[in-house]
């Protein structure tokens, strides 16, 4: 089975750590505020907005020449429970099916905040016994840029009170972005989150974009461009 690779983002602009602490992705007032809606089943409604290469978190906006991003929400009445996971929606672009992939690591390179590849695990040879630990392979991200380059600062961590205190835990980047992605199990509506799709064509080019659900709720086509 091939192995999927998820590609550097890039933030846009400078940013504390602090500036990122955020649970959850701020929802609007209702479907109807959203680029495209489907009514589901229990009296739910779902709605999306077509993000691009661009991705809204707390303080910031990430970009990324490899991903698309899509923001969903789903409301329904005072009480409604929901199922959901990433993997029940599929984006639909000029009749090529993409499906959700999870958000890669974001590291610190050179003062700016990107996201990496995570590690992944490939199996050596058979009977060899052996495991590597590698990524995938990475493109240049801007003439003279070394593809092969490897973060080597972390990301800053939790700040630690010299005389000893407690301090208030923040959120890294890396954990922020995680949470903002749309989340999985029961929830109560309403509730949202970012989808990430892997998609390295021009954005001039897509003539025809379309989310696809499918799950507990029923079933839903979305045309967002």
């Amino acid at each position: 089975m091939g192995l999927v690779r998820h590609a550097p983002i890039i933030v846009a602009a400078a940013l504390s750590v602090q500036a990122l602490f955020s649970r959850e992705i701020p929802l609007k007032e209702g479907p109807s505020q959203y680029l495209a809606q489907a009514d589901l089943a229990q009296h739910v409604s779902l709605g999306a907005d077509f993000l691009g290469r661009y991705l809204p978190v707390a303080g910031t906006t990430i970009y990324s020449d490899e991903y698309l991003f899509v923001e969903v929400a789903f409301f329904g009445a005072k009480g409604t429970h929901a199922e959901l996971k990433p993997g029940q929606f599929s984006l639909i672009i000029n009749g090529t099916t993409l499906v959700p992939q999870p958000p890669g690591m974001v590291t610190l390179w050179n003062g700016a905040l990107e996201m990496n590849p995570r590690p992944q695990v490939v199996a050596g040879a058979p009977g060899s016994g052996s495991i590597e630990i590698g990524d995938p392979t990475r493109k240049p991200r801007f003439p003279g840029d070394d593809p092969a380059h490897t973060p080597t600062n972390p990301v800053p961590q939790v700040p630690v009170d010299p005389s000893g205190g407690q301090v208030k835990k923040t959120q890294t980047p890396d954990e922020a972005v995680r949470a903002s992605e749309l989340p999985q199990g029961t929830h109560a509506l309403p509730i949202g989150g970012y989808l990430f799709f892997a998609f390295e064509g021009k954005l001039k080019k897509i003539k025809h974009a379309e989310l696809h659900y499918k799950g507990p709720l029923g079933d839903a086509t979305l045309k967002l461009r």
